[in-house]
């Protein structure tokens, strides 16, 4: 699954090339990865542009004009990389979208079609952040936030980490390299940890986000960036063997 830093990388890519583009046409080929009604997600945003792609937590958000917000999650094998105008789209890929005077268009990939597209409005993201029930950005979080979210409970700390609810954008990648370079054991319950360990916990989270987000995410499986590339970054890790 797709987890923050390879989120992270295919936000940067796309805000590389796509800010400002005028979204013309959508070819939907499976209805199911689309929450909500697939005409009315054509209706409302053909003929918009896109006005910035940010992530939060797994979620990239994709900022178009009037204030409409396509949120997308990739779920365990969801791919989005951008493709030739004209090319014949490759299997299990569900959506292309098509932009005014730019020879390529954004394809959607999913062998296990678990992923979701779904619209909101600008003015909900915050909304729409609590009802997924995700805490802070792992990336963003500050030692207060996280002893807050680990000391109060008797659960095992890799437990605590892999919360979407308590700590948004980790999985079990980034836990396992965090805990390791932290030298913390990951059955060690979170109320449990001293002061210390909270901000070598904190420190080792960011630096190996960080890392990851540098070499552009990891590929185990199915990762590529918007180019469709694999990312580098299992190269580079020390905690487990995958």
């Amino acid at each position: 699954m797709p987890e923050l830093p390879e989120v992270e990388t295919i936000a940067r890519g796309l805000n590389n090339h796509l800010v400002n583009k005028q979204i013309v046409a959508l070819d939907i080929r499976c209805s199911k990865i689309i929450n909500g009604d697939e005409e009315s997600f054509r209706r409302i945003i053909c003929g918009l542009r896109i006005k910035r792609i940010y992530r939060y937590g797994k979620y990239l958000f994709l900022v178009l004009s009037t204030e409409v917000v396509v949120s997308i999650h990739l779920r365990m094998s969801g791919q989005l990389f951008l493709n030739g105008y004209e090319a014949i789209p490759a299997k299990h890929t569900h959506l292309d979208f098509y932009f005014k005077n730019y020879n390529k268009k954004l394809s959607y990939r999913d062998i296990r079609k678990f992923g979701r597209l779904e619209i909101i409005s600008k003015g909900d993201i915050s909304r729409y952040i609590r009802t997924k029930k995700l805490g802070p950005d792992a990336l963003e979080i500050d030692s207060v936030s996280l002893s807050t979210a680990l000391k109060s409970s008797k659960r095992p700390l890799k437990a605590l980490l892999l919360d979407q609810s308590l700590l948004a954008g980790l999985g079990n990648i980034y836990v396992d390299e965090a805990l390791f370079l932290a030298g913390i054991l990951p059955f060690t319950s979170g109320n449990k940890l001293t002061g210390s360990q909270m901000e070598i916990l904190l420190n080792a989270i960011s630096e190996v986000l960080q890392q990851a987000i540098k070499n552009r995410g990891t590929t185990l499986s199915d990762f590529i960036d918007v180019h469709g590339k694999q990312g580098s970054n299992q190269f580079f890790m020390d905690g487990a063997l995958y």
